[in-house]
């Protein structure tokens, strides 16, 4: 056969392969597309839980608020276990018969105000 002449075998064989390349750009397409869908999924469900991790129920925004919370409870308490430990003294101190005179003269100071006639009081 001469090269330059096309048989119909030769045109079956030329357009089989165009169609075999049209079908491989097509599949190759495909492929590019899921791998971008696929793609596209992963880095959507990472920016999601980045997001939830950050700012979620238990993320570290909220940690970060708990321990400053935590902190301040911290303080409070001990303030409020010394109250209870000189409420507890006075209670010591009223309970014995009859009350302690310093216990007595502390209140009779600090909540009612009264005062030796010999003290010097200044006033604010």
């Amino acid at each position: 056969m001469m090269s330059g002449f096309l048989s119909p075998l030769n045109l079956f064989r030329l357009d089989d392969r165009t169609t075999v390349q049209r079908l491989t750009h097509i599949r190759d397409w495909r492929t590019r597309l899921q791998q971008l869908v696929v793609l596209l999924g992963c880095l959507a469900g990472t920016a999601y839980f980045a997001h939830h991790a950050i700012v979620g129920r238990h993320g570290f925004e909220v940690r970060q608020r708990l321990i400053a919370r935590s902190s301040m409870l911290e303080f409070e308490l001990k303030s409020l276990e010394a109250v209870r430990l000189r409420l507890a003294r006075d209670v010591a101190l009223l309970a014995s018969e009859p009350p302690s005179r310093d216990i007595t003269e502390e209140v009779a100071r600090d909540v009612l105000g009264f005062a030796y006639p010999t003290d010097r009081l200044l006033r604010r």
